[in-house]
């Protein structure tokens, strides 16, 4: 306002201000961005963050910064400002005749034009029963731009899932002492059931199970299960009668009593042959004489040639 001829101007003395330069480096491609020079006041030791905000470079965002002058630089951390968007993996397990067993879906998320990778036992698993078929070469990390939607087959087929339990075989015949006993794998279909016939091989040598039948193992994964066992009747061989049997007889040696059985035979021989005839002997001789002589007439005879 004009005021007799003079316009008054109110004034204070300039603020001092200090030159700085804002460093946004990005460090995932290691290199400076961009270099901005402000001024802030000189009592300042740091820069607002409007003003690192307001100057960030086109297509980048702040990761971080504490906005301290140092020897005249703020540094401030940046990276590109690119879409995140997202990875779709569909998976297929089937056996090595082609039958399906399962289908998974994974997902990532990223920056547009990165690769999202989905790796066997970190992002997904086999199914539960199932081992990689080792009837071929499998990839285990399957790799898709992020953005995009893949899928991928992996051949499987059924593992080994016993589980391990705690068995104690007790003598039944003997106060049910423990005569042997430790950890076995049972259960190979992992159903949760085991069976007496799985454990047969591991009867202590000797001695014949007492029980049969069906078990949970969750039941004896720390407590033993005791199974009655008892000892195999062995079958003893008859002893012989006599024990000793009779030795054979020197057959070079003579059997005195068929000798005496010979002189005996030979005795009545001889007597026999002395004795007078009998009337069977008799008849037997006249018998034998030829048809119309008569016996009489022969003695006859006989009589008058040793007169």
């Amino acid at each position: 306002m004009i005021r007799d001829g003079y316009v008054y101007v109110s004034v204070a003395p300039a603020e001092e201000v200090q030159n700085v330069k804002i460093n946004y480096y990005d460090e995932d491609a290691e290199k400076q961005v961009a270099e901005v020079p402000v001024q802030v006041s000189i009592d300042t030791s740091c820069v607002n963050m409007a003003i690192l905000t307001r100057y960030m470079p086109e297509g980048y965002a702040l990761v971080s910064s504490d906005c301290i002058i140092r020897d005249g630089y703020v540094y401030v951390s940046v990276k590109k400002d690119v879409e995140i968007r997202e990875a779709v993996l569909h998976i297929t397990f089937e056996t090595p005749n082609g039958e399906v067993v399962t289908t998974e879906t994974v997902t990532a998320e990223g920056a547009d034009g990165e690769d999202a990778v989905f790796r066997l036992g970190v992002d997904f698993n086999l199914p539960t029963g199932y081992k990689l078929s080792n009837d071929r070469d499998q990839v285990t990390e399957i790799t898709i731009p992020f953005g995009s939607t893949g899928g991928h087959t992996m051949v499987v087929e059924k593992g080994d899932l016993s589980s391990i339990v705690k068995i104690q075989f007790v003598d039944a015949e003997n106060n049910d002492e423990v005569v042997a006993g430790g950890d076995y794998f049972v259960d190979g279909d992992g159903d949760g059931i085991f069976h007496t016939r799985e454990i047969t091989e591991w009867v202590p040598e000797g001695y014949e199970l007492q029980e049969v039948g069906d078990f949970q193992v969750e039941l004896y994964k720390e407590t033993p299960l005791q199974l009655s066992v008892t000892k195999i009747k062995e079958d003893k061989p008859e002893t012989p009668d006599p024990e000793e049997p009779n030795k054979p007889e020197d057959p070079d040696k003579e059997d005195t009593n068929n000798k005496d059985d010979k002189k005996e035979d030979t005795k009545k021989e001889d007597k026999k042959k002395n004795s007078p005839k009998t009337g069977d002997e008799t008849s037997a001789a006249a018998a034998a004489l030829p048809a119309g002589v008569s016996l009489a007439a022969i003695l006859a005879v006989l009589v008058k040639k040793f007169k």
